[in-house]
């Protein structure tokens, strides 16, 4: 299993327009917030945040000077930034993981998972080798793109991010491991039926898409039809892109709307996805994770149920129409 597991890896790794494509929605979703998205909701927010007395570098006073006295005022920047890093982490532990799996599809297509159940009979060691190496690459491209868009909105933005909180950090390296589970595990769902490598190409490119507007990267949860809304809450990435925001944010979002009434901080929530809406209540972190893991495994239940009836009721049938012939035969 590690053998077969270090093999995916590295295969992984040499197929460098592979580990492109697979960056490629957090990559879309990175472009599409620096070039419109964020202009279009800092124009929603910046009244908000100005009724909070919480944004300096937007209230200058007639000398040039912050009209705000805050110590440690929070600007747009210190809400959007991580917000979207946490949609763009989400969308990539998904993404990556398919990637990843795309092995599987490759070496089913060639042949090779033959050749592998001769040297290794049991076949659970060898779909639990290309689990692990998928896990293993959303894991190591997920701290990738926490690095890099963590250091350009650092650079560009001057957004505090928590580097060096030892517990926040142990918190964001757990989501992103169950992240990369589920991940996994939905990949290898998705796969299980695919035989061919232009098939996965097409099904990569549909999930990409559909991570980023399910995740409420594209567009804030907030901003679409109800419907809609009922459907991104159905998606797995959408609790663990909220899981993210919400320890990305800290307590940003309490400070930025710390003096205005207490429903606009808990409508910036619930519109952006830092938390979603059930039953009229906002979810908090622990039902988060456990509706990640419970969607997933409802989600991945179906997808291998209908294979495995599509698979033996077909057997079942021609099983049974051997039978009446041969009676047929015997009468």
């Amino acid at each position: 299993m590690i053998a077969l597991t270090t093999r995916n890896l590295l295969l992984f790794i040499r197929n460098r327009s592979n580990v492109l494509f697979s960056l490629l929605g957090a990559l879309i979703a990175f472009l599409l917030y620096i070039v419109f998205l964020k202009q279009t909701l800092e124009g929603s927010w910046t009244d908000a945040l100005q009724a909070g007395n919480a944004v300096a570098a937007l209230a200058r006073g007639p000398a040039g000077t912050s009209a705000v006295t805050a110590a440690d005022p929070v600007t747009v920047s210190d809400l959007l930034d991580p917000w979207l890093m946490g949609g763009i982490l989400s969308i990539t532990a998904i993404t990556t993981a398919l990637a990843g799996m795309g092995q599987l599809v490759y070496d089913r297509e060639n042949g090779l998972i033959d050749d592998f159940r001769l040297a290794c009979r049991s076949t659970w060691r060898i779909q639990a080798s290309y689990l692990a190496g998928s896990a293993i690459i959303s894991v190591v491209m997920q701290l990738i793109v926490l690095v890099v868009t963590g250091t350009y909105f650092s650079v560009v933005d001057h957004v505090t991010l928590p580097w060096r909180d030892v517990a926040a950090d142990v918190q964001l390296a757990g989501i992103m491991l169950c992240s990369a589970v589920f991940g996994a595990a939905l990949a290898f769902a998705l796969t299980v039926s695919i035989t061919t490598q232009r098939a996965n190409s097409g099904l990569n490119t549909v999930v990409g898409t559909a991570a980023g507007f399910l995740s409420g990267v594209y567009v804030p949860i907030g901003a679409v039809p109800a419907g809609a809304q009922h459907v991104m809450k159905l998606w797995p990435g959408a609790y663990s892109a909220a899981l993210f925001r919400r320890l990305l944010l800290g307590d940003a979002v309490s400070r930025a709307f710390g003096r205005a009434p207490a429903s606009v901080a808990e409508r910036f929530r619930e519109d952006m996805g830092i938390g979603y809406g059930i039953g009229g209540v906002l979810t908090t972190p622990v039902q988060e994770l456990a509706l990640l893991a419970g969607i997933t495994v409802i989600i991945v239940s179906a997808i291998l149920l209908v294979r495995w009836v599509s698979r033996h009721v077909p057997m079942a049938n021609q099983g049974r129409r051997r039978s009446e012939h041969y009676l047929q035969s015997e009468s």
